[in-house]
């Protein structure tokens, strides 16, 4: 059986748990966005600046990340071969297709749950889930679930269908196909059935595999400050125009990805030397006891419940209860995932393995090295 490097496993954990963190800031807003300027807000300052530069800047290179880490991870093992793709598309079902099911469906109990109590129901003005038809219901479950986070794994299941031709195309194109969806990606384009983003890096993740010797050149120390200091002053200088009421959306679309393709570089090149210079491969917690699949499945839609009633209880009217609200919220959220995880992995084993596709079973070794064993760390869906 095709191995993966130990070293390679560990990083791809902590890329993961450090991925999944960046996506709940992704979801912390606490203000309306307005596409790629940033803040929909009358005024600028320094509240929407710090939520610009996390939630439309830093935190963007999560899911380009999860979505190369998915790829890479699906074609360890690959051969165009019918009984390997089937095999492939049926372990889908059961890490993809069966949690996006059940999340989709806690989703709309929460929503009715709450809505049975009169004074809260004002606050879910959009889906009146008893108010639903079946056809209304199911479109809710299947195609736009209200932890809207999900759309991550309803494309990585399509991607798992069409996954034979990118291997065809990412072999026999190599870069020339990466080009041309790097091209769509740039030009905002979509596919219809999945955005241009998951493709390319999903590519991206494929071309790796087929490519070690360039997995093994990134996994060279090489100076990780010049590319990050790179992406940091590139995120002041977006949000700066931001702020500053710049508003022509193709440049800040174009900064706005270029930032993206900077920040996976440097992001990669930070968790490469983490865990190449540090002891924290021997952080066992982090196999044990933190699950980014279940912080990606549960963080929504707690999170949003939980920013509307810090803003209801706390309002002042202010930016510094926004900005607060926008700081804390995730923490407190991303602690309450943690615990209900642990919670559910202790008591109801058997469950926490379905509701996470079997992604975060423990194990002896917090070093993996082999394709099966290491999916189960990542969230691949990503």
């Amino acid at each position: 059986m095709e191995q993966i490097d130990k070293q390679l496993s560990f990083k791809i954990r902590l890329l993961s748990l450090v991925s999944m963190i960046l996506v709940v800031y992704v979801h912390a807003y606490t203000l309306d966005l307005n596409g790629y300027a940033g803040a929909l807000t009358e005024h600028k300052n320094y509240n929407t600046f710090i939520q610009d530069f996390i939630s439309h800047g830093v935190a963007r290179v999560a899911t380009p990340l999860f979505f190369t880490v998915s790829g890479f991870l699906f074609f360890i093992g690959f051969k165009p071969k019918a009984a390997v793709i089937l095999q492939k598309i049926n372990k889908r079902i059961s890490s993809l297709l069966i949690p996006f099911l059940l999340w989709s469906a806690f989703g709309i109990g929460l929503y009715y749950v709450l809505q049975l109590f009169p004074p809260i129901t004002p606050y879910f003005p959009n889906r009146i889930i008893r108010d639903m038809s079946f056809e209304q219901l199911l479109t809710t479950l299947v195609l736009h679930p209200i932890p809207y986070q999900l759309w991550f794994l309803r494309d990585l299941m399509i991607l798992a269908l069409v996954a034979p031709a990118v291997w065809l195309f990412v072999k026999y194109l190599q870069e020339n196909f990466l080009a041309l969806l790097a091209v769509t990606w740039f030009a905002d384009l979509d596919f219809g059935i999945f955005v241009s983003e998951s493709l390319l890096f999903f590519s991206l993740g494929c071309y790796l595999k087929l490519n070690p010797d360039l997995v093994a050149k990134l996994k060279t120390n090489y100076n990780f400050l010049p590319v990050l200091l790179g992406w940091l002053g590139l995120l002041i200088f977006k949000t700066e125009l931001s702020f500053l009421g710049y508003d022509n959306q193709l440049v800040l679309m174009l900064l706005h990805k270029l930032a993206i393709v900077t920040g996976f570089v440097a992001t990669w090149q930070c968790i490469n030397r983490v865990v190449d210079k540090t002891r924290i491969v021997n952080r066992k917690w982090l196999f044990s006891a933190v699950s980014p699949f279940f912080i990606y499945a549960f963080h929504e839609p707690l999170l949003t419940i939980c920013k509307k009633g810090l803003l209801l209880i706390l309002y002042s009217g202010t930016d510094i209860t926004s900005l607060l609200v926008y700081l804390f919220a995730p923490i407190v959220v991303i602690l309450a995932s943690i615990m209900a995880g642990e919670i559910l992995r202790r008591t109801t084993p058997g469950f926490f393995q379905v509701i996470t596709g079997n992604r975060d079973k423990p194990a002896e070794s917090p070093l993996v090295n082999t394709p099966a064993q290491t999916q189960l760390l990542v969230k691949t869906q990503a």
